[in-house]
């Protein structure tokens, strides 16, 4: 059987809207028209708005504190993960937020109400990522995701079968270092993936701020399973085939306002894109790193 996937890309660095195969998204725009529901008063923009960005010129900052701020999307979701066909997804949040642990994901069963399926939160003390599915929570290793940092969560959802979830992030004091995390399987409910909400989704308080960027999520239609998303490779900030002196020109681009829409300049995910992100490029040209 052939096999097939749909792909979601809600990619909040360009705010552009759901892209599937076979058909482009809209033109790149700062704001939130491509969800179905926003709640609070989430800001999106770039660095000229004061927001951080992962990739490309847009991101989106929940607006911190008592009340939750958020997207949710649960027009193009639709009984994911059931039937054997997993679904995977990934996004990355930046973990600026100190004296609360923001829950930063959820995903419910439903397009409105539902069971809450999952839930992803980050904890600034132990600096790592609990996941709640089926009233069962595994979280990373302490350490395992830096405050400070953008940090990229990755997983795997199967109904009546598993949950897996591994994220990254970069050393405080290294930027050739990227920490890893990963979780003891989780088993599932029967429960399928219909609406899915980030950003400071639970409104748990706290000082500092959180962002969020590039949501993709993908399921099977036919055939073999879904391929596993593809790895972000950091330093490779013009998104070409490996890190080169066009990355730190890329970098320099950055710097000037100039943010295309491939583009990662965040070279040490600090939320900021500054000259210790050239400096970072440089360091991994003169390590000789490479994009796996």
């Amino acid at each position: 059987m052939v096999s097939t996937s749909r792909v979601i890309n809600i990619g909040l660095a360009s705010l552009a809207g759901l892209a599937a195969i076979a058909w482009q998204p809209a033109q790149a725009q700062c704001n939130t028209t491509a969800w179905t529901t926003v709640t609070g008063a989430p800001v999106s923009g770039g660095p000229a708005q004061g927001v951080r960005i992962y990739q490309g010129a847009c991101g989106l900052n929940p607006v911190n504190g008592a009340g939750a701020s958020l997207v949710e999307e649960a027009t193009r979701h639709s009984a994911e993960g059931g039937g054997g066909a997993p679904f995977i997804a990934r996004f990355f949040f930046y973990a600026g937020i100190t004296g609360a642990n923001p829950v930063v994901f959820r995903a419910f069963s439903a397009d409105v109400a539902g069971t809450q399926v999952i839930q992803v939160t980050h904890n600034p003390n132990t600096q790592n990522v609990s996941f709640l599915v089926n009233g069962t929570t595994q979280s990373t290793a302490a350490n395992s995701a830096t405050n400070g940092k953008w940090i990229e969560v990755t997983f795997t959802y199967n109904a009546s079968g598993t949950f897996t979830a591994n994220t990254r992030s970069v050393s405080p004091t290294a930027v050739l270092t990227d920490i890893a995390g990963s979780i003891t399987a989780i088993n599932t409910s029967a429960l399928t993936v219909e609406r899915v909400q980030l950003g400071n989704v639970a409104g748990g308080g706290g000082t500092g701020s959180t962002s969020i960027d590039e949501y993709e999520a993908s399921r099977q239609v036919g055939g073999t399973p879904a391929t596993a998303l593809t790895p972000m490779c950091r330093g490779n900030v013009n998104n070409d085939i490996g890190i080169n002196v066009g990355d730190r020109a890329a970098v320099t681009a950055a710097l000037n306002g100039n943010f295309p829409a491939a583009n990662r300049p965040d070279c040490n995910e600090d939320g900021g894109i500054n000259t210790g992100d050239r400096a970072c490029v440089t360091a991994m040209l003169n390590a000789g790193r490479v994009c796996s």
